[in-house]
């Protein structure tokens, strides 16, 4: 296992050197590319070396994330679905309710008041 996690110790820090030195290529292209330098045959095939790999990691990447978001639609998918089945039957078992004496059940929105005992008491005292 120590030679194992020394050689991935190790690669990653050729890695990060490969990264380094590819970034440094890149800035310097750049900067004859601003300066208005004609780059040469040599500079070009280096700036798509660097866009090629660049581009790999970015698709390497892409595939990498698109099975785990895949699977994060789809769950959304189900649990949206879920969701909209226990409304109806929320919905559903509401309106089915048995209800005795006259007795009215309704669903009222949050905060909403019934303005019937308040009219009453105001009428009372009015007289």
């Amino acid at each position: 296992m120590e030679a194992i996690h020394a050689k991935l110790i190790q690669l990653e820090r050729q890695l990060e050197q490969r990264d380094k030195a590819l970034v440094l290529i890149a800035r310097q292209l750049n900067m004859k590319l601003q300066a208005g330098e004609m780059l040469a045959e040599e500079d070009h095939q280096r700036l798509y070396a660097v866009m090629t790999y660049v581009r790999n990691i970015l698709d390497e990447e892409g595939k990498r994330l698109k099975v785990p978001l895949l699977d994060l639609l789809k769950r959304e998918q189900a649990n949206s679905k879920e969701l909209q089945e226990n409304h109806q039957e929320l919905i559903q078992g509401f309106e089915d309710m048995p209800i005795s004496g006259g007795t009215v059940v309704g669903i009222k929105r949050m905060g909403q008041l019934d303005e019937n005992p308040f009219r009453m008491q105001f009428e009372i005292q009015g007289q």
